[in-house]
């Protein structure tokens, strides 16, 4: 057992909690046949662990929240790089929980930048929104040339498996997607008070307690379109997909909790993944625990 003793000039100021103010980045690069890590840059809380991957040519990166959730005033940011023609799949160890705010605003951010050529794969792990939460977090997405990138994210409203409901709080969740330095999508879903209430409105949840958001940007593909709709075929979930233009899938999920939700979209993923080129043999191990 070890302890730290810190000066009076590292305490925070009276009726002031500590906050955290994390980061981390990995970046990949081509390397003969297949991709290495280039850089690695982390400030606690947040880490990167990287696990012995299915196959040695595509590295698998699992970001970590050391201190084990997100409090009221917190910042995190994580950053990814994928340079030309390298290939990289991308996890978080466990569900972000998002705790009860005492009036701070909490803020997680993502950015992703993709080379020509190269490929990506961003699947974190869930984030559980507490009530009373408040949170504030975006993903900013830059890909160039014929650079592909599969993304995927999830919310679930409350510890549903321990009966708590989230009534109130506030929730923005910003995506902005950008190819060759040209905005091609952004989105922003703002819930702020009565969570409960907005939650039941049929053009914003419609009574969901679990939703998901999926991405994939690649060259344009006639086919892309049919083959997520084949995919989703038979899903239990409430979901549906779109062509937003040439080359970039969009992908909705609803489901009654967090539970629901992953199996689903795994099931979607397990019959759409294999279709794309440059990706890892399967979905994270970390998926399956």
């Amino acid at each position: 057992m070890s302890s730290a003793v810190t000066s009076p000039s590292e305490q925070p100021p009276a009726g002031r909690l500590q906050r955290s103010h994390g980061s981390a980045l990995v970046a990949f690069r081509r390397a003969g046949a297949g991709t290495r890590l280039a850089d690695l840059r982390q400030a606690s809380p947040c880490r990167a662990l990287f696990p012995r991957p299915a196959d040695p040519a595509v590295p698998e990166a699992v970001f970590l929240n050391t201190a084990g959730g997100v409090a009221a005033g917190d910042s995190l940011h994580y950053g990814i790089e994928v340079g030309e023609g390298a290939t990289a799949q991308v996890t978080a160890q466990a569900a972000e929980k998002v705790y009860r705010s005492t009036g701070e605003t909490a803020r997680l951010h993502t950015a992703v930048t993709v080379g020509d050529g190269g490929s990506l794969e961003w699947l974190p792990q869930e984030t559980i929104l507490f009530d009373g939460s408040r949170l504030e977090r975006g993903l900013d997405v830059s890909v160039a040339g014929e650079g592909r990138a599969l993304l995927f994210d999830s919310l679930v409203f409350g510890r549903t498996h321990s009966g708590e409901s989230l009534t109130h709080g506030l929730l923005v969740d910003r995506w902005r997607v950008r190819r060759d330095g040209r905005l091609l999508w952004t989105d922003c879903l703002r819930l702020d008070g009565d969570i409960a209430g907005l939650q039941q409105r049929p053009a914003l949840l419609g009574g969901a307690r679990a939703t998901g958001t999926l991405l994939y940007l690649s060259p344009p593909d006639g086919d892309l379109l049919e083959r997520a709709r084949e995919a989703l075929a038979g899903c239990a979930l409430r979901c549906g997909a779109t062509l937003l233009r040439p080359g970039l899938l969009l992908c909705r999920f609803l489901a009654g909790d967090g539970a629901a939700l992953r199996a689903g979209v795994v099931r979607f993923l397990s019959a759409f993944r294999p279709a794309l080129p440059g990706l890892a043999p399967g979905l994270p191990r970390l998926w399956s625990c």
